[in-house]
C-alpha cells in the first residue's frame, strides 16, 4: 500500500474530537507514531531517540503478577515487623527497624529528613502494593469500575517514589561501615526486604499497564469520535495542522480535533481525567527555578558536615566527600565509586545536564538532540539513587546510639543534601524534553511507524 494521509479539515462536524488509539507520542522527542502490533516479550522502541514507550510482558496470566504482590505484601508485614540489623559493641546491644531511621532523625530535631526517609522507605511501598493489589483484584472484573484510571494514575505517580532498593544500598553502606567498629548481624527483616525489592520489579514486569488503559472507557463519549488507523502496510501518516492534538501524559491516550482551537478548550483526558497540556506549563521556566535552589543547596551540603560520631571521647566530623575517601583509604574501592557516583557525581549530572538542555532549548539548538534526549533519560532513572548517603546516616544514628561510648549524630550537611536530591527529582520531572526537538523545529508533520524490537 501506498503512503496515506489524514487530513482534518476545519469543518464543521458532529464529533469535535476524534481518539486515535493506534497512535502514541513519545514523551522524550514529541514524535506521533503507528502502536505496532507487538507480540510476547517484544517492546515498542521510538524510532527516533529510540526511548522505549511500550513493552509486551512475558506472561499474561493474572495469577503470575497477583502471586507475586500477594508475596510482596507478606514480605512488607516482615519487613515491619522485624529488625534488619542487630549490633554488638563492648557488650552493649541495639537493633534497627524499618521506622527507626525516621524516629531518630525526627528525635534529633531534623523533622524534614525524618519524614522524607519514612515516606519513601515505608509509607511509599505500603501504598504502592496495595495499589497493585486493587489494580489486579479489579482487573478480573469484565467491566472496570470507575475509578480504575485513579488506581492506575496512582500507582503510576508513587511508585518512583517507593526505595527500597535504594534503600537497601544504603543498609549495606552503613554495613561496612559498622563492622570496622563493633559486631553486626544480619537479622530476618533484611532478606525480606531485599527480597520485596524482587517481587515488586518481577510484579512491575508481568503487568501490561498499556492494556489496562485500553480497557477503561472514555467520559463523555459523545464528544469523541474513534479514528481507526490501520497501520499494516503504512509507513507514513501526516496531519495538515500539527498543533490539533494532545497526548496524555498519564495514560498516552492521543486526541486530535478539527482545529487547534479545539484542543484549547479540552481541560482533562476522557479516559483518566488528568489535566492535558500540548506540553507541560512553564516547563523550563519551573526546571530552572528548581535547579538554582538545588544549586544554593548543594554548596553547604558539601561544606557541612553531614553526621558527628563521638568514639570513647574523641569526636569528629564527616562530610560526603570524607565518606567517600574513608572507603577509599579501608579498600573499598567498588563501594567508594558507589558512592563518590550516586552523592557527588549524580548530582552535578542532574544540574549542569538538565542546566544544559534548557539552555539548548532557548538558543533553538540542533545540535547533539539525541545525545541530549538520551542523557535526560539516565537523569531521570540515577535521581533517585543519591538517597544513599541519606539513608545510610538514617542507619548509623538508629544503630550507634551507647551513650558516651559512642553515638552518631545527623547534621546540617545531610538536610541540605536530601533538599538537593528532592529538588532535582522534581526538576526533572517538571521539564519537558519534548521542548528540546520542538525548538529545534523537529517536531514536525510527519509520523513514522514505531520500531518492533
Amino acid at each position: 500500500m501506498g503512503e496515506k494521509t489524514i487530513l482534518l479539515e476545519n469543518k464543521k462536524k458532529f464529533f469535535t474530537y476524534f481518539i486515535a488509539r493506534r497512535l502514541i507520542e513519545c514523551p522524550s522527542c514529541g514524535l506521533l507514531q503507528i502502536r505496532p502490533i507487538i507480540q510476547q516479550g517484544e517492546k515498542m522502541s521510538c524510532c527516533r531517540c529510540h526511548k522505549e514507550l511500550l513493552r509486551h510482558p512475558l506472561s499474561k496470566k493474572w495469577s503470575f503478577p497477583f502471586a507475586f504482590t500477594i508475596s510482596s505484601v507478606i514480605l512488607y508485614i516482615v519487613m515491619i515487623s522485624f529488625p534488619l540489623l542487630s549490633i554488638d559493641l563492648y557488650g552493649r546491644t541495639n537493633q534497627l527497624g524499618v521506622f527507626k531511621g525516621t524516629v531518630e532523625f525526627i528525635n534529633q530535631g531534623w523533622n524534614a529528613v525524618g519524614i522524607l526517609v519514612g515516606l519513601v522507605v515505608t509509607f511509599f511501598p505500603m501504598l504502592v502494593i496495595g495499589l497493585m493489589v486493587l489494580i489486579l483484584y479489579f482487573s478480573r472484573k469484565k467491566k472496570l469500575p470507575s475509578f480504575f484510571p485513579k488506581l492506575l494514575m496512582s500507582y503510576q505517580t508513587l511508585r518512583p517514589w517507593s526505595m527500597i532498593e535504594v534503600y537497601i544500598l544504603g543498609v549495606f553502606v552503613a554495613y561496612t561501615k559498622l563492622i570496622d567498629m563493633a559486631h553486626v548481624e544480619l537479622q530476618i527483616s533484611l532478606y525480606a526486604i531485599v527480597l520485596l525489592m524482587i517481587t515488586m520489579a518481577v510484579t512491575d514486569g508481568c503487568v501490561d499497564f498499556a492494556e489496562f488503559w485500553s480497557r477503561c472507557s472514555l467520559s463523555n463519549k459523545k464528544f469523541y469520535s474513534e479514528l481507526d488507523i490501520n497501520s499494516q502496510g503504512k509507513k507514513w501518516l501526516e496531519v495538515k495542522n500539527n498543533n490539533a492534538f494532545v497526548s496524555c501524559e498519564c495514560c498516552q491516550l492521543v486526541i486530535l480535533a478539527d482545529t487547534s482551537q479545539a484542543i484549547a478548550l479540552l481541560k482533562r483526558c476522557p479516559r483518566c481525567g488528568k489535566k492535558l497540556h500540548r506540553r507541560k506549563p512553564n516547563s523550563l521556566s519551573r526546571s530552572m527555578s528548581l535547579l538554582i535552589a538545588a544549586l544554593i543547596f548543594y554548596i553547604p551540603a558539601n561544606l557541612y558536615p553531614i553526621m558527628h560520631t563521638t568514639m570513647m571521647g574523641k569526636e569528629s566530623n564527616h562530610r560526603i566527600f570524607g565518606g567517600v575517601l574513608e572507603l577509599w583509604d579501608n579498600q573499598m574501592i567498588p563501594l567508594a565509586l558507589l558512592v563518590f557516583f550516586a552523592s557527588i557525581l549524580v548530582p552535578v549530572l542532574k544540574i549542569s545536564g538538565l542546566s544544559v538542555m534548557i539552555g539548548a532549548s532557548l538558543f533553538k539548538s540542533k545540535r547533539f538532540l539525541l545525545e541530549r534526549s538520551r542523557l535526560f533519560q539516565i537523569i531521570c532513572w540515577v535521581g533517585r539513587w543519591s538517597m544513599i548517603d541519606v539513608f545510610m546516616i538514617s542507619i548509623l544514628i538508629a544503630l550507634i546510639k551507647f551513650s558516651s561510648l559512642a553515638t552518631v549524630k545527623a547534621d546540617l550537611g545531610i538536610v541540605m543534601f536530601a533538599a538537593v536530591v528532592v529538588l532535582t527529582i522534581f526538576a526533572a520531572d517538571v521539564f519537558d524534553p519534548r521542548l528540546m526537538w520542538d525548538y529545534a523545529g523537529l517536531n514536525g508533520m510527519v509520523f513514522k511507524k514505531s520500531k518492533n524490537v
